[in-house]
C-alpha cells in the first residue's frame, strides 16, 4: 500500500471513530439534559400538586366522614385529572401499598409504586412501550402521591435527532473523504516528484535535481536529496577519472615501451646473429641496460602521472646535448632499418626538468617523425635560445598532417591520416597527448606546423626561468 493510501485510510478511520463517538456523546448528553429537565419539571409539578392535595386531604380527614370519604377523595383527584387532561400527565394516590385512586395502568402501577414509594423520588419506567417519568412522595398520614408524565415524545425526538446527526455524519464523511483525498495528493506531490527524480537519476540522468519550494520537512528532504545526488555524481566522476587515469597509464605504458623494447630487441639480435668485437658487445650490452633502466624509470613516472594529475616534478639541470645523444641512441636500429638520417644541432647547454620525462617527450616526437618519413628521409633535432626561452625543434619532410587534424592531435586516441596510411598499431595521438602532458609539467608549450606532403615541424618552448 502506498504512503498516501495509508495516510488516507488512517486519517479517515480516526475521523469516523471520533465523529461517531462525538455523535453518541452529544446524543447521550442531550438526552440526559432533556431527562434532567423533565425530572425537574416532574418534581415541581409533584410538589405543587402535593401542596394542594395535602390541604384538601387534611380537610377530608378532619371531617371524619367515613361514608363520604372515598367520594370526596375521588372528587378531589378527578379535579386534578381534569385539569391535566390531554397533557399526558397521570396521578395516583395510595396508602400502605394500596392504590386508592389513579389513572396509571393498573398492572404497571404496583411495580412503579414499589420503586418510588416513600420519600420524594423519581424514576423512568416503560409501560406498554411508552416511556414515563415518575415522581413520588409522602404527603399526610402515610398517603403517597405519585405523579407520572409520558415522555415518549421526548425520547422519540431524541432518537430522531440522533438519526439526523448520523445522516449528517454520513454526508460529512463523504465530503471529508473527497477533501482528504485531494489534500493528501497535494501534500504527497513533492514525495512523488522526489521518487520520479530518483528514478531518472537511477536511469543515468545524473544532472537532474529535485526543485521543491517551501520551508517544510519535505523541502529539507529534497535539499538533502540534491546534496546526496551531487555527492554521488562527484564520487562517480572521481571513479571515472581514476578509471581513465589507470587506462591512460596502461595505454601510455604500452605506447612508451615500444621504443626501448625495439632498441633492446635490435641490440639483442645484433649480439645473437652477428660476430661482434668486444667493444661492440659491451656497447650493445650498455644500450640494453640503459633501455631497461629507462623502462623502469618511465613506468614509475607514468604511474605517478596517472595517479596524480597535479604531479609536481623536481626540476634539475639536464644537459641538452646528452639528452639528444640518448634519444639518438634509442633509434639507431630503426634509423638504420629505414635509412633515415637524424641530425642534431645544440646551441643550448642546459634545460631544467625531469630527464626521464624529457627523454620520453623527445622520443615520442622523433618516433612520430620516423613513422611519417619515407625511407632515406631526414629528421632534424635542434636546440637554441630565442627571446629568453630555450626552443627544441624536430623537423621532418614526411607526409605531414592535415590542417583539420592539427587542432586535435593532442587529444588521446586521435589518429591522423598518416598513421592510418602506415597501418601502425600504435596510436600517434596517444603519444602526442602524453607529450602535451609532459610539456605542461615543465611549464613548456608545444607548437606544430605541418602541411600535407611538405613535412612537420614541432617546437617545444621552455622558459629559461
Amino acid at each position: 500500500m502506498k504512503l498516501w493510501m495509508k495516510i488516507f485510510a488512517f486519517t479517515l478511520f480516526l475521523f469516523i471513530v471520533i465523529s461517531y463517538f462525538s455523535i453518541f456523546l452529544i446524543s447521550r448528553l442531550s438526552y440526559e439534559n432533556s431527562l434532567s429537565t423533565a425530572r425537574s419539571q416532574a418534581f415541581s409539578q409533584h410538589e405543587l400538586i402535593s401542596a394542594d392535595v395535602s390541604e384538601s386531604l387534611k380537610a377530608i380527614i378532619e371531617r371524619n366522614d367515613t361514608q363520604n370519604f372515598h367520594k370526596a377523595l375521588n372528587s378531589l383527584m378527578n379535579y386534578y385529572l381534569g385539569y391535566y387532561e390531554n397533557k399526558d400527565i397521570y396521578l395516583s394516590l395510595e396508602k400502605e401499598g394500596v392504590v386508592l385512586f389513579g389513572n396509571i395502568p393498573t398492572q404497571e402501577q404496583q411495580e412503579a409504586l414499589k420503586d418510588v414509594s416513600g420519600a420524594r423520588k423519581s424514576t423512568v419506567l416503560t409501560i406498554d412501550n411508552r416511556k414515563y417519568i415518575f415522581a413520588s412522595g409522602s404527603i399526610v398520614d402515610e398517603y403517597v402521591l405519585v405523579y407520572a408524565q409520558d415522555i415518549t415524545d421526548l425520547v422519540s425526538s431524541q432518537n430522531q435527532l440522533t438519526k439526523q446527526l448520523l445522516l449528517i455524519e454520513i454526508f460529512a464523511v463523504l465530503l471529508f473523504c473527497i477533501l482528504l483525498f485531494f489534500i493528501i495528493k497535494q501534500l504527497t506531490k513533492p514525495i512523488i516528484k522526489l521518487q520520479k527524480v530518483s528514478k531518472r537519476i537511477t536511469a543515468g540522468e545524473l544532472a537532474v535535481r529535485a526543485t521543491i519550494s517551501g520551508r517544510d520537512e519535505i523541502s529539507d528532504l529534497a535539499e538533502s536529496f540534491n546534496e546526496m545526488a551531487d555527492e554521488i555524481v562527484a564520487r562517480i566522476k572521481e571513479n571515472e577519472k581514476a578509471a581513465r587515469q589507470k587506462q591512460q597509464f596502461i595505454d601510455n605504458l604500452a605506447h612508451e615501451l615500444k621504443t626501448p623494447l625495439t632498441a633492446i630487441k635490435g641490440y639483442a639480435e645484433l649480439l645473437q646473429n652477428t660476430k661482434t668485437t668486444e667493444e661492440e658487445r659491451l656497447n650493445s650490452t650498455f644500450h640494453i641496460l640503459c633501455n631497461v633502466d629507462r623502462i623502469q624509470s618511465m613506468s614509475q613516472k607514468l604511474l605517478e602521472m596517472a595517479l596524480n594529475r597535479d604531479l609536481k616534478i623536481e626540476f634539475r639541470p639536464v644537459s641538452v646535448s646528452e639528452l639528444f645523444m640518448n634519444v639518438k641512441d634509442e633509434f639507431l636500429s630503426v634509423l638504420r632499418e629505414k635509412n633515415i638520417t637524424l641530425t642534431t644541432s645544440c646551441n643550448s647547454e642546459i634545460i631544467y626538468g625531469d630527464a626521464v620525462l624529457l627523454q620520453n617527450l623527445l622520443c615520442n616526437l622523433i618516433d612520430n617523425s620516423i613513422k611519417a618519413s619515407e625511407n632515406g628521409g631526414n629528421i632534424a633535432l635542434n636546440a637554441y635560445e630565442k627571446d629568453g626561452s630555450i626552443e627544441i625543434e624536430i623537423i621532418d619532410k614526411g607526409v605531414g598532417i592535415a590542417k583539420e587534424d592539427l587542432e586535435n592531435v593532442f587529444e588521446p586516441f586521435y589518429r591522423t591520416d598518416f598513421s592510418r596510411a602506415n597501418h601502425d598499431k600504435i596510436n600517434a595521438g596517444l603519444g602526442l597527448a602524453l607529450c602535451k602532458q609532459i610539456a605542461d609539467y615543465h611549464h613548456a608549450s608545444i607548437e606544430i606546423q605541418s602541411e600535407i606532403g611538405e613535412g612537420t615541424a614541432v617546437k617545444i618552448i621552455f622558459k629559461l626561468a
